[in-house]
């Protein structure tokens, strides 16, 4: 049974204005702080500022584990921020430091290389099979 109850008008306007206002900023604040992933790569996500390259993105899927080489292009940042960025995030998805530039998940290795121009950076990621498997160094 479904059950009806009338709200005087201007209470339902006042607490409906109320929580959408809450309600919006919240949804703003969640949007600002989403990250964006690589379409390649699911759970890798982009620095703030950047855009994937998909045009250049290489993918290979072997019994032994995946090769992925994807891009991405943003604005003009030192190789430091985009170290200190992934130091941060990658551990969150299971990404363990290898060494410089280099993580480790199971039987992945992620590699970061960063490319500058005075005004553009472009971030390359690699995957390829790691521990036990092959792990170029």
């Amino acid at each position: 049974m479904i059950r009806l109850t009338v709200f005087h008008p201007f209470l339902v306007l006042f607490c409906f204005g109320a929580g959408f206002s809450s309600l919006a900023a919240g949804a703003v604040e969640r949007a600002e702080s989403r990250s964006v992933f690589l379409s390649s790569i699911a759970d890798i996500p982009l620095m703030p500022g950047f855009e994937e390259m998909e045009a250049d993105l290489v993918l290979f899927d072997k019994p032994d584990g995946r090769i992925v080489e994807a891009y991405a292009l943003g604005p003009s940042v030192t190789a430091e921020d985009v170290k200190v960025f992934y130091e941060s995030v990658l551990p969150r998805f299971g990404w363990r430091l290898e060494g410089e530039g280099a993580f480790i998940r199971n039987t992945e290795r992620i590699t970061l290389e960063i490319a500058k121009t005075e005004e553009k950076t472009v971030i390359r990621y690699r995957i390829s099979p790691g521990i036990g498997v092959f792990a170029p160094r």
